[in-house]
């Protein structure tokens, strides 16, 4: 089941939405190995921007990240460091306005997110 998703679309007037639910397991996860801390090298980020609502009082935060990536090959998956972060909701837009949404299968013991979206991400500058 390694990478699989199931999706459902649903469509209205306005807008087209899809909801992605992740099919991996803990089980099926890669142990911790050096191999399994490295990133993609077929994506490359260009730019980050981070907005941080802090709550001093509970110490922790909420926020949203948006980061240009170049995308060399074709993928439908990303991966990204999320060290102690919880994604709530993930999605990718490219120049020309095709927009996947995705989900994360995150790996406890890299820190690593597996994003898997609902289509082919193509070559080319993407925002995530």
């Amino acid at each position: 089941m390694a990478g699989k998703t199931q999706t459902q679309h649903i469509n209205t007037d306005k807008q087209d939405y899809c909801f992605c639910q992740c099919l991996k397991t803990d089980n099926d996860l890669p142990k911790a190995s050096a191999d399994n801390f490295r990133l993609d090298k077929h994506v490359t980020p260009s730019h980050y921007m981070i907005h941080l609502e802090p709550d001093l009082d509970k110490f922790t935060f909420t926020g949203k990240v948006e980061i240009n990536v170049n995308i060399l090959e074709p993928t439908n998956s990303i991966k990204i460091n999320v060290k102690e972060l919880d994604i709530q909701s993930i999605s990718i837009q490219s120049q020309g306005n095709t927009c996947f949404n995705g989900c994360a299968q995150i790996n406890p013991s890299t820190e690593i997110a597996n994003i898997y979206f609902n289509g082919q991400l193509g070559q080319g500058e993407w925002t995530l």
